[in-house]
């Protein structure tokens, strides 16, 4: 153990040279991976630039949908329902069901006036 200690000792910068060599290029290496903290300051204001922008393109829609659902809402606020269209339209069918009804009591009525005048034209004449 003491003579790996001494050729320790004695070769010292054969193992320390390689290793700060070795150090030197992986810190280089990794400097260029990653973004530095000015590169890191400027992609951070451009995304949130980029979201802010986004967020009030969003509002802005938000905006114009609910505007949009508000007039929709007050134009078929006042339109009918289903139900009231169905009893309309059993309504309209009842009163054309009066309505002949309302015919035929005004064929009978004029059938008997054409009888009545008949009679009227023929008695007329005899006297």
């Amino acid at each position: 153990m003491s003579d790996l200690l001494a050729s320790a000792q004695k070769y010292w910068w054969l193992i320390t040279g390689p290793v700060t060599v070795a150090l030197a290029v992986a810190l280089l290496w990794l400097r260029t991976q990653f973004a530095t903290k000015t590169e890191f300051g400027a992609q951070s204001e451009q995304i949130n630039g980029a979201i802010s922008k986004l967020a009030k393109r969003i509002d802005e829609h938000a905006e114009t949908t609910d505007h949009r659902l508000t007039q929709l809402e007050a134009a078929t606020e006042h339109l009918p329902t289903r139900e009231a269209m169905h009893q309309l339209a059993l309504q309209v069918e009842r009163q054309g069901a009066m309505i002949e009804a309302m015919r035929d009591a005004q064929r009978a009525t004029a059938a008997g006036v054409a009888r009545i005048e008949e009679f009227m034209i023929r008695a007329g004449g005899t006297k």
